[in-house]
């Protein structure tokens, strides 16, 4: 009896012992890890902030193969979420993109196994000589009793370590796209262009008009090339010499390629020749945007004067070939 008696005041004195350790202990940590990328913001930004791409290079998936992975709301985007149900090192949760500038991301994270907790975490994004700095942090609570852990584990090195695990891949990542010059999923070339003559019709008008314009023009350009018995020589494009997002005008022209030097009574033509950054692309035309804003990061992050003509090469007939997957379009921006 007296040795029960002593085993429970042992008890005692430990569970005692631990709730006054756990009320002096710390209930909230913070972790910090960076990396320098020697890639320029525009190719790393997207790959952090697109859970698409988070998914790619996060530390944890190799823990389990078998992790589902589920992003609602539009990616890339305040609201964004990123579920993923895994095993017992990996545990289930929820990534929100809560808040969003030029130089910062914060993301909300809950984990909902084997108990609900939320934290917070975020990316800061820092411009450098060499490409762009990324830091990676976390701030986290850890109320009694869960901040006994810490007694027995380094919350900061054992996230630290994982953050530092996934910004190297980042990083490989990064770099690799960038000495193949992949801008927002897309490969952009350096090309000599042949001398070309274009018979145009060139009007500035505002944007929302532009389809309407190609349509028209084309078939004026049809008419005279065949009224004077001139041949195209290549796909129909459209030449953009101006382009004012504030009006929403664009001084531009419909185009189609004419033998060079060629001269069409009532035509106006346009001779295009030298180094031109390409792009080529496959889809329809819903996304012709997104390759204009890769061209525009790659030659800002290459500090490049802005192109003072614009191509789109319509290399497939949409008419003829009704899969959009196989439209090929070809990005030009003169140098």
């Amino acid at each position: 009896m007296k040795a029960l008696k002593i085993i429970v005041f042992i008890v005692l004195g430990i569970v005692a012992l631990l709730v006054i350790v756990g009320l002096i202990l710390p209930k909230s940590f913070s972790v910090e890890r960076s990396v320098e990328i020697d890639a320029p913001p525009a190719i790393v930004k997207p790959q952090v902030v697109k859970f698409e791409n988070f998914a790619e290079w996060e530390p944890w998936g190799d823990a389990d193969p078998d992790m589902q992975v589920t992003i609602e709301g539009e990616d890339g985007t305040v609201g964004a979420k990123y579920l993923w149900k895994g095993n017992d090192d990996v545990d289930s949760g929820i990534q929100e993109i809560v808040a969003m500038d030029e130089n910062r991301v914060d993301v909300k994270l809950t984990f909902t196994e084997p108990w609900e907790t939320e934290d917070k975490t975020y990316y800061l994004f820092d411009d450098t000589e060499e490409g762009t700095k990324v830091t990676w942090g976390m701030e986290g609570n850890m109320p009694f009793p869960m901040n006994l852990m810490t007694l027995v584990m380094d919350m900061e090195q054992m996230i630290g370590e994982q953050y530092s695990e996934g910004l190297n891949r980042l990083k490989e990542r990064c770099e690799k796209m960038a000495s193949e010059m992949i801008y927002g999923g897309y490969k952009i070339e350096e090309v000599d262009m042949p001398e070309m003559t274009y018979a145009i019709v060139r009007k500035k008008i505002p944007m929302s008009m532009m389809q309407s314009f190609y349509a028209e023009s084309y078939g004026k350009l049809s008419q005279a090339l065949e009224k004077h018995s001139v041949e195209a020589v290549g796909a129909p494009s459209g030449i953009y010499f101006a382009w004012d997002m504030k009006t929403q005008e664009t001084d531009m022209a419909a185009a189609i390629p004419v033998p060079v030097n060629t001269e069409i009574d009532g035509v106006e033509t346009v001779n295009v020749k030298g180094k031109a950054l390409k792009l080529e692309y496959y889809g329809d035309y819903e996304n012709l945007e997104d390759l204009h804003m890769a061209m525009d990061a790659y030659m800002k992050a290459n500090n490049m004067a802005p192109s003072k003509m614009v191509m789109e090469e319509y290399v497939t007939d949409p008419t003829i070939v009704l899969d959009t997957a196989k439209w090929q379009t070809n990005i030009y921006y003169m140098l």
